[in-house]
């Protein structure tokens, strides 16, 4: 049989219990859970959980689970930088929210995008970070920065949606909220499932 012991998982066998690390468990079922924020931390582990569901078999396609309300905006094209380079088919299924930066990574997949009928995605321009000060060659220079990130947004959701440039900037800047049929309807979502495909990973 099998229980719940805090973050292991109980594997009760004729030999007796075993405890296995619930985020390994998960990992043999080849489902990647990308929860919280988005940062370098999160980039690391991702890096070694393809490396290992890769050299496991790289045909059967990864489901990557992401619930977050965004992070660091190059963690997150590191992010896409992998799951767009990896051999395996990598499928995207939003667990609630994919706001900010998590919405693009969402946004970025080709091998399938789905959502829950009640999750949301959520896009908005890139920001200054809090308690930002500096020299105007500084802020020059952040300006340019954030406005060739902007570029490479709108760059990605025009590739992944077919909608034009000035279509895509209008709906950028402010925080825009989609929910799951908004989501496909504007092509940033490919389908919306329910909770056994989403288990599941049947599409």
């Amino acid at each position: 049989g099998k229980g719940l012991d805090g973050m292991n998982l109980e594997e009760r066998t004729n030999r007796g219990t075993t405890l296995i690390p619930l985020e390994s468990r998960i990992l043999t079922m080849r489902k990647i859970l990308l929860t919280g924020e988005i940062n370098f931390e999160m980039v690391d582990e991702v890096f070694r959980q393809l490396l290992i569901l890769e050299d496991q078999d790289d045909h059967m396609p990864i489901q990557v689970y992401i619930d977050s309300c965004g992070g660091e905006v190059d963690a997150g094209f590191t992010l896409i930088d992998l799951f767009l380079g990896c051999k395996t088919p990598v499928q995207f299924y939003c667990l609630g929210r994919a706001y900010s930066m998590a919405a693009f990574l969402f946004i970025s997949g080709n091998h399938g995008r789905f959502m829950l009928p009640n999750s949301k995605l959520m896009l908005h321009e890139p920001l200054i970070g809090q308690n930002y000060g500096g020299s105007a060659s500084d802020i020059k220079s952040l300006s340019e920065k954030l406005n060739s990130t902007k570029d490479r947004l709108i760059k990605l959701l025009t590739e992944r949606t077919g909608r034009e440039e000035e279509e895509i900037q209008k709906e950028i800047n402010y925080d825009h909220f989609f929910t799951a049929e908004d989501a496909v309807e504007f092509g940033l979502c490919d389908k919306v499932v329910d909770f056994e495909q989403f288990r599941e990973g049947q599409v």
